[in-house]
């Protein structure tokens, strides 16, 4: 299958590439989470669910300092798009 290379720009310092398979690269859909914890890790199982019936989509287990970056990454991601839909003319 074919594959997407992407640059990330990790902070301000570092450059990270990789490849992207493109089935991974269009992504799916969820409209619910589940987050739990163990000492080492925790655990977030994404879920489609529609009615009563559900289906886990993507299961991601990160260490707690993965996790605290992130939260940083999703809290600076929100507050960025917040301030977009606040005021249109701002394309990021």
């Amino acid at each position: 299958m074919a594959k997407k290379n992407t640059k990330i720009k990790e902070d301000t310092t570092k450059n990270l590439s990789f490849a992207i398979p493109m089935n991974v690269f269009k992504g799916v859909y969820s409209n619910f989470a589940l987050i739990k914890h163990t000492k080492r890790e925790f655990i977030i199982d994404f879920v489609f669910q529609e009615g009563e019936q559900a289906e886990l989509i993507s299961r991601i287990i990160m260490g707690p300092e993965q996790m605290k970056d992130f939260q940083n990454a999703l809290n600076r991601n929100i507050e960025s798009f917040n301030s977009t839909k606040d005021n249109p003319k701002k394309d990021k």
